[in-house]
């Protein structure tokens, strides 16, 4: 019953350039991919009708939100990649003539901007306001063959797992790239300051 409020994650603002909207739009609302041929045709936004557009917004639909806390997980970093699109210009790749290419241009200036979330903005989240209840990614994981990998939405995060059943902490083992697994796995990913994701948990 809550679907037709959207699902957004930070990558999803970040993403949207909205005076080329049709060029840059990868998904629907659903995570389905988008045929952008069917909007070649259709006539572009004008420099006029850009004049029209005084910024962007966000919106949190509330009803389930209870609290300071809750809303601030619920807002952080989602935020920061819809500010980094309403406050800067169009990035370059956004103009880029082939799709390819604006694809491979937008992976690149995301993992600059990932990098720089894991690295700098969520460290400053934890000091501004007294610290702000931001969301860290959740591992991705699979067991391959045997073999545990694992991945997490900001490069730059660290991952740690246990394979005793045991909740990871700060001090558990470091994911440094596959490693065997027959046992179920816990992970989450930390910040530098040691602040957690949720539990990614895997079964056999």
């Amino acid at each position: 019953g809550f679907y037709w409020s959207g699902l957004v994650d930070t990558r999803k603002p970040f993403e949207l350039v909205p005076f080329a909207i049709t060029q840059t739009a990868t998904h629907d609302i659903m995570g389905n991919p988008l045929d952008l041929e069917q909007y070649e045709d259709h006539e572009k936004l004008t420099v006029e009708g850009r004049m029209n557009i005084l910024g962007l917004q966000g919106q949190l639909w509330s009803e389930t939100v209870k609290g300071p806390e809750m809303l601030e997980y619920y807002l952080f970093p989602k935020m920061i990649g819809l500010a980094e699109r309403a406050w800067a210009k169009d990035p370059e790749w956004a103009n880029l003539p082939r799709r390819s290419q604006r694809l491979e241009g937008l992976e690149l200036a995301w993992n600059i901007f990932a990098n720089q979330l894991a690295h700098k903005e969520l460290t400053r989240l934890d000091h501004l306001w007294n610290g702000v209840n931001y969301r860290v990614p959740l591992p991705g994981a699979v067991i391959e063959e045997g073999n545990l990998k694992a991945n997490v939405g900001f490069p730059g995060l660290q991952i740690r797992y246990t394979l005793d059943g045991s909740e990871p902490n700060s001090n558990s083992i470091l994911y440094q790239g596959p490693v065997a697994a027959k046992k179920p796995v816990k992970l989450k990913a930390f910040t530098a300051t040691g602040k957690s994701s949720r539990t990614s948990t895997l079964t056999f």
